[in-house]
C-alpha cells in the first residue's frame, strides 16, 4: 500500500458473495477504531444490528454467544477499545448527497460504504451504476478528508 491506507484515499472490496468482505471490512473497522479514528458507516443492505453484533463482538475479542451471554461485559470492553468512535447509520438504499450529510454532521476519519451496488445512482447498467458509485464514494473521501472504504459483490 506505499505507506498504508490515507485519508483521500479510496479502496474497494470487490468479490463473490459469501468470500469474507464484511469481516474483512469489520476488522478493519475494528482497528481503526482501536488507533482512536472515528468511522462512520453506512449499512444498506444486511440488518445493522447483526453488523453491530459482529463489532461488538470483534471489539470485545468475545465469540457471539459469549456475548449474548454475558451483553455488559462485552459491551464494557467494546467501549474500552473504542467502539464508541462507531457510527452505524442505516440507509433504503441511500444516495451520495444523504451520505455527504452524515459527514458534515460527524466528520469521521474513515467512512465505510457497506454496499456500493446499492447506493442510489442514476443509472440502469449495473457496471455503470457501480462504476458511478465508487466514483462518488471516491470523492466523498476526498471532500471530507476520510479514508473511504466501499464493499461490492459480483
Amino acid at each position: 500500500l506505499d505507506g498504508g491506507l490515507l485519508r483521500g484515499h479510496h479502496m474497494v472490496i470487490f468479490a463473490r458473495p459469501e468470500m469474507g468482505k464484511t469481516l474483512f471490512v469489520v476488522n478493519a473497522m475494528a482497528g481503526f477504531l482501536k488507533q482512536g479514528f472515528t468511522v462512520l458507516y453506512i449499512g444498506n443492505e444486511e440488518p445493522l444490528e447483526m453488523t453491530a453484533q459482529r463489532m461488538i463482538s470483534r471489539m470485545a475479542g468475545m465469540d457471539k454467544g459469549s456475548c449474548h451471554l454475558d451483553p455488559e461485559t462485552a459491551m464494557e470492553l467494546a467501549r474500552s477499545k473504542g467502539y464508541d468512535n462507531w457510527i452505524a447509520a442505516r440507509m433504503y438504499p441511500g444516495s451520495p448527497a444523504e451520505i455527504g450529510e452524515l459527514c458534515e454532521e460527524f466528520h469521521p476519519d474513515v467512512l465505510v460504504i457497506d454496499q456500493l451496488r446499492n447506493i442510489r445512482m442514476k443509472e440502469d447498467n449495473y457496471v455503470q451504476k457501480l462504476e458511478k458509485a465508487a466514483s462518488a464514494a471516491r470523492n466523498l473521501g476526498k471532500r471530507y478528508d476520510c479514508l473511504e472504504i466501499g464493499r461490492a459483490h459480483v
